[in-house]
């Protein structure tokens, strides 16, 4: 491309990115509520990908994926954790003599994981004072698990539907209830590092990277808007209704439960107070990127440094049945925000469908460094010329549900999901919360014949891999995977 010939390599490149954020929840993707106007700023001067779909819709699904530019299924056990031997982009860049610095609070992106091969400055904020949150996690999980273990030995009992489950229902709801009750108090206690805590240590990275003379990338993870939910309360306001104390303690209360409950009750769950709370997180977090991008800009350095910003999944409220993320395929649990930064290229915006799995090779782009030839992605610069680069390939989601490989295949026209079992689904591109199946009225036509294939091209690829669940003899980092919902 001719545009893309003259750019200059950039000196530092700027990787940002957020948990758990789906791509409709900012403001520059139409969304009505004020979550986002630091990132609304940065995407006026940005390439902004209003379709981008992210590998998995988990954090261990996801980030083995895009870190290493490779589809979750082709991982053992489709992730949780990175791999030895796969084009790791932190290794890569150290290779290619990149100075390279990451920080972040996410115990799945620990070195226990493979995520600190390479780094040369690797820092991961566990939160002081987190004891009594584990406490109650662990104490309601153990008691879960038991009562479990008691159904499964007694359900063949005479009488059982009429009276013994009963009974036990209601010995089980009211030792939940004390338990939530006893460990009350933990509802104060965040289960991550703060935005505000990750940006002072981003802000004094910059001065150091200011005075290096090699190229740097410096890779900023935030936690929020991830549940339990701790919001700055000056941001109160930004959601709808406006979180309160007695809202969010009893949100947070109730978070772990909902996140593990294998067939949640959603009219229980208080669905625009969890919805609040997750705006406003996102509004503080957005808060902390501004201060990052202001120092940025005070610099020197804005005019030869790259900025991408992106998330590594999405968020349900309700729209297929659950609740926060698991291990579904659709559009609010793989959709996320994508833009890119880079001096010399005019904003646009892409309506295109495009993957995370271009974020590698567009990073070594942006450094005028050919990509790893193990890497699927494309650079994200081909759009930078604005030519005809929006005639996009064919997206693809993964992971495993219940031991099978599940599969979302996505153009510019349709989403087609297949969920194992031979269950399928269809939807409009344009069906913003994939709400109504077209499956039945569209399989005989060739846009979704051309989808079915490609997923089955995927499925004959991946046959044989296990489920593989995350892994860990640590039993620090187990406790920190346990308090953000990774563990029954």
């Amino acid at each position: 491309m001719a545009l893309e010939a003259q750019l200059k390599p950039v000196r530092l490149f700027v990787l940002i990115t957020m948990d758990a954020l789906r791509g409709d929840r900012v403001g520059y993707a139409g969304y009505p509520r004020p979550t986002s106007p630091e990132l609304d700023r940065l995407s006026e001067e940005a390439l902004v990908f209003e379709n981008a779909f992210s590998l998995g819709p988990t954090t261990s699904v996801a980030f083995p994926a895009i870190m290493s530019s490779t589809y979750p299924l082709d991982l053992p056990g489709g992730s949780s954790h990175f791999v030895e031997g796969r084009p790791y982009l932190l290794e890569f860049l150290s290779q290619s003599n990149v100075r390279t610095d990451v920080i972040h609070s996410h115990p799945v992106l620990s070195v226990s994981f493979g995520f600190g091969k390479g780094v040369e400055n690797w820092l991961d904020i566990e939160v002081a004072g987190g004891g009594a949150l584990r406490k109650r996690v662990q104490s309601r999980r153990a008691f879960r698990r038991k009562a479990q273990a008691v159904y499964d030995t007694f359900r063949f009992l005479p009488l059982w539907e009429t009276l013994w489950k009963p009974m036990g229902l209601f010995v089980y709801q009211a030792v939940d209830r004390h338990l939530i009750r006893f460990h009350r108090q933990s509802s104060n206690t965040p289960a991550y590092a703060s935005a505000q805590e990750l940006t002072e240590h981003a802000v004094a990275k910059l001065s150091q990277l200011r005075d290096e003379n090699r190229t740097c990338f410096l890779w900023v993870h935030y936690l929020e808007p991830h549940g339990p939910y701790f919001p700055s309360p000056e941001f109160r306001n930004v959601g709808s209704p406006p979180w309160s104390e007695r809202m969010r303690r009893h949100v947070n209360r109730n978070y772990e439960r909902w996140m593990q409950e294998r067939k949640l009750d959603l009219s229980k769950v208080p669905l625009k107070a969890v919805s609040s709370l997750y705006d406003a997180l996102i509004r503080t977090a957005d808060a902390q990127i501004g201060r990052l991008l202001d120092r940025l800009r005070e610099s020197g350095m804005w005019d030869e440094t790259a900025v991408m910003f992106t998330a590594d999944h999405g968020e349900e409220f309700g729209e297929h049945g659950g609740l926060c993320h698991g291990m579904k395929l659709y559009r609010e649990g793989t959709h996320v925000p994508l833009m890119l930064r880079v001096p010399g290229v005019a904003p646009r915006r892409i309506a295109a469908p495009v993957s995370l799995l271009d974020l590698c090779p567009t990073v070594a782009d942006s450094y005028g460094v050919p990509s790893h030839g193990d890497w699927r992605g494309q650079s994200l610069l081909r759009f930078s010329d604005g030519e005809s680069a929006e005639k996009a390939r064919v997206v693809i989601s993964e992971c495993m549900i219940k031991g099978e490989p599940a599969i979302c295949a996505t153009d510019s026209d349709l989403r087609l999901l297949y969920h194992g079992a031979d269950r399928w689904e269809a939807f409009s591109f344009q069906d913003r919360l994939d709400s109504v199946d077209l499956y039945a009225q569209s399989k005989d036509t060739e846009k979704l014949k051309a989808l079915r294939s490609a997923i089955e091209s995927r499925l004959a690829h991946v046959q044989g891999h296990e489920q593989q669940g995350i892994k860990v003899a640590d039993e620090g980092l187990k406790r920190r995977l346990k308090a953000l919902g990774y563990f029954d």
